[in-house]
């Protein structure tokens, strides 16, 4: 589990984040995170919760995206 959520984070999300293979839950939410999610995410296939929800990210919308890459994902906020 990793929660930096509210924490004042500002840039992008960097795509190193696809490197903890073994993540089970990744809140990011309520922070200054900005650019497009990157695709890296979609490594974190043991993923079961993601929010990155309350940033200024951009790009399209990867929920269908994230759906298909991350079988196990039961709490998405984007």
């Amino acid at each position: 589990m990793l929660d930096l959520s509210g924490n004042f984070l500002v840039g992008p999300i960097p795509p190193e984040i696809g490197m903890l293979r073994n993540l089970w839950s990744l809140q990011l939410n309520d922070n200054r995170l900005t650019g497009p999610v990157p695709h890296e995410i979609c490594l974190l296939t043991k993923l079961t919760v993601l929010w990155i929800d309350h940033n200024a990210l951009t790009g399209r919308n990867p929920t269908n995206r994230l759906r298909k890459a991350l079988p196990l994902l039961v709490k998405l906020q984007l």
